[in-house]
């Protein structure tokens, strides 16, 4: 695989109004960007101007804080202010959605929350004594989860032109991260002559086994668990909102339905259910 350029030399789109990229926080958008960015050669945007990505060594998001002229926007809308860019970036008429197991996004947003509080936002991880305490806070993994269905239910019952991906598919392997990135680049009218092979060499040097992750993947130490009582919480939550969202012959929102359903029915291995495991 030739080296990738620097992001400096990047190109803007010529969108005017590009789609907004959705997500609950801690579901993978900055790595999504990054992935994107790398592929296409053209920057993606942000409502949040975040100046240590835009400032990032290992590689700099240097469209973060335009909302146009870019290939997306990341916002977490409607969990926010109710004024501001990331308000007024609600009229996207078209939206990728980029979903993850909330079990797993809601302690990657607690990761980002604690390394913002010491000034390292996107590559450490909560010590665990932290996740435990911020977990069992009366009433945190509800409305953590309700911000999940929210973000995602504004979005996909808003609007039709949608699509759909998994932050499972983009890090699961080689084969499904290609997939899904060559999926979101079509949809997104970028780069149809793209080889495969070009979006693969992309994804190894992100994800793959010799991996740098350019400053914004976190080295794991513990494998964040949840109660017996949260488990069957969050699984009666998501299988109570698949059930409420209505695909209208949508195809995107066959799949947000059926991707909802395979977060529910999520089998939870006893040891986790009752313990953090430390990762060797």
């Amino acid at each position: 695989c030739p080296p990738s350029p620097s992001s400096e030399w990047y190109n803007f789109s010529k969108d005017p109004r590009p789609p907004s990229l959705v997500s609950y926080p801690g579901s993978g958008s900055t790595l999504t960007r990054l992935l994107l960015e790398m592929a296409t050669h053209i920057h993606t945007g942000s409502v949040y101007g975040d100046i240590s990505l835009y400032n990032n060594s290992g590689h700099q998001f240097l469209g973060e804080f335009n909302t146009a002229n870019v290939s997306v926007v990341k916002t977490h809308f409607p969990v926010g202010p109710t004024h501001g860019p990331e308000f007024e970036y609600r009229a996207a008429t078209r939206a990728v959605i980029l979903l993850r197991d909330p079990r797993r996004a809601i302690p990657s947003y607690l990761n980002y929350q604690y390394g913002d509080s010491i000034g390292s936002k996107h590559d450490v991880q909560a010590p665990l004594r932290v996740w435990k305490e911020w977990r069992d806070e009366p009433g945190r993994v509800e409305t953590e989860l309700q911000k999940w269905i929210n973000i995602t239910r504004h979005w996909a019952e808003r609007l039709d032109d949608l699509h759909i991906v998994l932050y499972e598919d983009v890090i699961g392997s080689r084969a499904s991260g290609v997939e899904a990135l060559r999926s979101l680049i079509q949809f997104l009218d970028l780069g149809k002559d793209m080889s495969d092979d070009a979006i693969a060499c992309v994804w190894e040097e992100i994800l793959g086994k010799k991996a740098q992750g350019k400053g914004i993947r976190r080295s794991k130490k513990y494998i964040p668990a949840y109660t017996a009582e949260q488990h069957s919480m969050i699984t009666s939550e998501l299988e109570a909102f698949a059930d409420s969202i209505d695909d209208n012959g949508i195809s995107e929102r066959s799949s947000l339905i059926e991707a909802i359903r395979l977060y529910s029915a999520k089998v939870i291995p006893a040891n986790d259910m009752a313990e953090e495991r430390e990762m060797i």
